[in-house]
């Protein structure tokens, strides 16, 4: 299938236009532009980095990262010194109250956000992709978590989304589920009736009993897909 960069539609694999907008199609690339990693089927982004492979953009945090060199290059941060010596000194106590041999990743709730990102940041040191992936996954959703409901940290629900976006690309059924909501919702995104429709169904298939309560409903009402009793029913 092909996934329309415009509004996320599922196209049929030799389409070239959109059958949802009209947008003109493009072939999924083989290999991250961002960190070469080889992509097995159709992703959004990219699961081992989470680059934008739709429109080719960097995510909210790296552009936050390109805006600050941008800013500092042009003279508009006149004295940042103590302030980077002070996040520069947090993000090492971070690190150093990190036992990485003592990680219950299942329950990340007792980290701070630093440290999950030091966390994040060592997932990389494992050889195996899968293990590092799931790992991956469940940071994300914790971090996701804690932007869309504001714990120890400001709430941003496109930070959440776009977390939650990296880890149901990467197949992650809870991740699907929550990103079906946030399409039906328009938490942190536009409101995709259809978009939802199709979050839904992925975590329901993988066996999510509140996905498959909101598949249920979405036939029962026609959200994002026509009515049909029948498939309510199953």
């Amino acid at each position: 299938m092909k996934i329309c960069s415009n509004c996320g539609y599922e196209n049929i694999d030799n389409g070239k236009f959109c059958s949802e907008c009209g947008t003109k199609l493009q072939n999924s690339p083989k290999f991250c532009p961002e960190c070469g990693t080889k992509l097995e089927g159709n992703h959004k982004f990219c699961p081992e980095c989470g680059f934008n492979l739709l429109t080719g953009e960097a995510t909210s945090s790296q552009n936050d990262e390109i805006e600050d060199e941008e800013y500092t290059e042009t003279g508009l941060v006149e004295d940042s010194s103590n302030s980077e010596e002070d996040t520069e000194s947090e993000k090492v106590y971070a690190f150093e109250t990190v036992d990485f041999d003592t990680i219950d990743y299942n329950d990340l709730s007792d980290y701070t956000m630093d440290e999950l990102d030091y966390i994040e940041w060592h997932i990389d040191s494992y050889s195996d992709f899968d293990y590092r992936k799931s790992l991956r996954i469940l940071v994300r959703n914790e971090m996701g978590k804690r932007y869309f409901m504001g714990d120890g940290v400001e709430v941003d629900k496109g930070k959440a989304f776009e977390l939650f976006m990296k880890s149901a690309s990467s197949g992650d059924p809870c991740a699907q589920f929550i990103l079906g909501k946030c399409y039906e919702e328009g938490y942190g995104t536009e409101v995709k009736k259809q978009t939802a429709f199709k979050w839904y169904k992925k975590a329901a298939e993988q066996g999510i009993a509140e996905a498959q309560e909101a598949l249920a409903s979405c036939y029962t009402y026609g959200v994002g897909t026509k009515i049909d009793e029948d498939a309510a029913r199953e």
